[in-house]
């Protein structure tokens, strides 16, 4: 489908319902086993039941930019990502927090190496498969990160890519987007975020590559 942007996912797995459906497009109706998985996120249930891997690479392939395969997810979560994202939450499925993992994973493995994304998310996480030392929630972290990179966007529009300024006005971007954060967790989150959002525009431009060349 690939029609929302981050935010719209952020705010649905936050709970969000109101920010979610005013920016959504569509009520998919005809597609049944999305329909399905946008009812239990609206109603809240991701704590209680959990989402499949089938339902998460669903969800992300929502976004405008995102081309997840469930088969090709699978495969580096077993080889590369699995202490990233640890053992499923609730039986065979994830918690909303897990699902931002594979969420982030997927935005930073276009243009970082595995040990890279572990390093970048450590910074904010800690230990990945342990919740209680996060400096921020991941899915809180998913709403500001999902925020930052649409305005990260926008900056595109009359400005030199291969200038340093445009990397300035991103690292500006991030530190805004951390002022609730106290010293020292701040500067952590905000040079983390600063790394995602290059990665994830690095991404951007590589898939949209790939789509041009489909087309020769």
């Amino acid at each position: 489908m690939h029609v929302w942007s981050r935010k719209t996912v952020a705010a649905l797995l936050i709970g969000d319902v109101e920010t979610y459906k005013a920016s959504r497009q569509g009520k998919y109706d005809d597609l049944p086993q999305l329909a399905s998985l946008l009812k239990k996120l609206e109603e809240k249930k991701v704590n209680s039941v959990g989402l499949s891997l089938k339902e998460i690479v669903m969800l992300g392939n929502m976004v405008h930019d995102v081309d997840m395969k469930e088969t090709s997810v699978r495969n580096w979560l077993k080889r590369d990502a699995k202490e990233l994202i640890g053992t499923p939450w609730l039986g065979r499925k994830y918690s909303g927090d897990q699902a931002v993992l594979l969420l982030l994973i997927e935005d930073l493995r276009g243009a970082l190496d595995f040990a890279s994304i572990r390093k970048v998310l450590e910074k904010v996480f800690n230990r990945l498969d342990n919740r209680n030392d996060d400096l921020v929630p991941p899915v809180d972290f998913y709403l500001i990160y999902a925020e930052v990179f649409r305005k990260a966007a926008t900056l595109q529009e009359g400005s030199d890519l291969l200038q340093q300024a445009f990397n300035q006005r991103i690292t500006t971007l991030s530190k805004h987007s951390c002022h609730m954060f106290d010293e020292p967790v701040q500067p952590v989150i905000c040079s983390s975020l600063e790394v995602m959002i290059h990665a994830c525009l690095a991404s951007h431009f590589k898939h949209s590559a790939r789509i041009l060349a489909e087309q020769l």
